[in-house]
């Protein structure tokens, strides 16, 4: 039998916002309850990311088995992220961050004013169909039941 010991501190943090009482458990002793409310604010602000990136960016799937893979792609996830923020902020009506990403998706191929199109979207699809001669694209989406 092992006798293992372990000293934590229990630090409780009112949460204004969030108007219920946040209980940390922390091996750290030598840091003020004001920068362990900090670091864990910041630590939620990356779990949040780190969410957006794998829900909007398939970062739970790598195309690489490396180290140098894994980090290109995430790379190019965080860029990828960024524009879609900037682009998300350009627009004057709200969109959700996935409204815009899965947008882009469905008009990538497209030499459009992205800005303009999501102001308004029906006008934007008439504008590609009249410069393309053709009825705008149909959202497919696809089943991966076999019958």
């Amino acid at each position: 039998k092992v006798d293992l010991k372990h000293e934590s501190r229990k630090v409780e943090i009112w949460e204004e916002k969030a108007k219920e009482q946040v209980v940390l458990l922390t091996n750290s002793m030598d840091f003020p309850v004001e920068d362990l409310r900090a670091i864990y604010r910041c630590r939620w602000v990356i779990e949040m990311l780190y969410r957006q990136l794998r829900q909007n960016f398939q970062l739970h799937f790598f195309y690489g088995d490396t180290v140098k893979a894994i980090e290109i792609q995430t790379w190019a996830a965080l860029i990828a992220k960024l524009l879609c923020t900037v682009i998300q902020q350009k627009i004057k009506r709200h969109c959700s961050f996935s409204q815009i990403v899965t947008m882009i998706r469905q008009t990538l191929m497209y030499c459009i004013d992205f800005v303009a199109f999501m102001e308004n979207p029906t006008k934007g699809w008439q504008i590609i169909a009249e410069e393309h001669g053709k009825s705008p694209p149909e959202i497919v989406q696809y089943s991966l039941i076999f019958e």
